[in-house]
C-alpha cells in the first residue's frame, strides 16, 4: 500500500527493530532500503542528515484530561509535590542511561532489537541531570532496556548513579523504569540504603512470575 501510494520523489527506508529481529522476512517481501543500525547518530550518517547536539536528557508534553488538569492546578498552589505534578502532567526531564540488555530471556526479541549492554558514564548521566536542573525540572526518568544493569559494561553500576544523584542539593525527585529484580538482587545492600530517600518517586519492577518452574522456562 505504501509502495503504490507514494509519490515518485518519495522513497520508503525501514528501520528500527524490524531490521534486527526479522531481516529475512522483511528482505523477502519489501524491496526498498533497509538500515539496519541501532544508534541515531550511524542513522543520521546513513540518511545524509545533519546533527548540531547530542543530547541524552529530553522532555515531553502531553494533553491533559479534565481531572488531571484539576489536579494539576490543585498541586502547583496547594500541595507542592513533584511527583504528583507529573502524574497530572507536568513536565519531566527523561534521561537515557543505557540501550540493551544482559539477560537472555527465551520469550524476547528486545536484546535481538537492541542489542548488548550500551551504558553512558555516571558522570555523562549527572551532567544531563544538572543541565536538566539547570532548566527548572523537578521530575527526571532514569531510562533504559534495563535500568539495573546500568553501567555493569564499563565497571560502574546503577547503585553509584543513583548515590551520585541523590547526592546533589535540590528539590527533585527520580523515577526509575525498568528496574528488573536481578539488578535489585545484585546490588541490594547499597540500594536498601539508597532507595529509602523521598527523593525516589516511584521505580517499575517488571515481574512475570512468582513460579520458579515458569522463570525457569522463560530464562528469567
Amino acid at each position: 500500500e505504501l509502495e503504490k501510494n507514494k509519490s515518485a520523489e518519495q522513497k520508503i527506508v525501514v528501520f528500527g527493530c524490524l531490521p534486527h529481529t526479522a531481516y529475512d522476512h522483511l528482505r523477502n517481501s519489501f524491496s526498498g532500503e533497509i538500515i539496519s543500525v541501532r544508534e541515531l547518530s550511524e542513522l543520521a550518517k546513513q540518511l545524509n542528515i545533519t546533527t548540531t547536539e547530542r543530547q541524552i536528557g529530553y522532555s515531553i508534553s502531553r494533553q491533559l484530561k479534565k481531572a488531571d488538569r484539576l489536579n494539576y492546578w490543585l498541586n502547583k498552589f496547594f500541595i507542592h509535590d513533584p511527583y504528583l505534578g507529573f502524574l497530572s502532567g507536568e513536565p519531566a526531564f527523561y534521561l537515557n542511561i543505557a540501550r540493551g540488555c544482559r539477560g537472555a530471556c527465551a520469550y524476547c526479541l528486545e536484546k535481538t532489537a537492541r542489542g548488548s549492554l550500551v551504558s553512558r558514564s555516571v558522570a555523562e548521566v549527572k551532567a544531563a541531570f544538572q543541565s536538566g536542573s539547570a532548566q527548572g525540572f523537578k521530575i527526571f526518568s532514569l531510562n533504559g532496556d534495563d535500568v539495573g544493569v546500568f553501567g555493569l559494561d564499563q565497571g560502574e553500576n546503577i547503585a553509584g548513579l543513583l548515590a551520585e544523584l541523590l547526592s546533589v542539593y535540590g528539590d527533585f525527585k527520580l523515577i526509575l523504569t525498568e528496574f528488573n529484580p536481578w539488578g535489585l538482587i545484585r546490588h541490594q545492600a547499597e540500594l536498601a540504603k539508597l532507595l529509602i530517600s523521598p527523593k525516589i518517586a516511584h521505580i517499575t519492577i517488571p515481574l512475570q512470575s512468582g513460579a520458579d518452574k515458569i522463570l525457569r522456562a522463560m530464562n528469567r
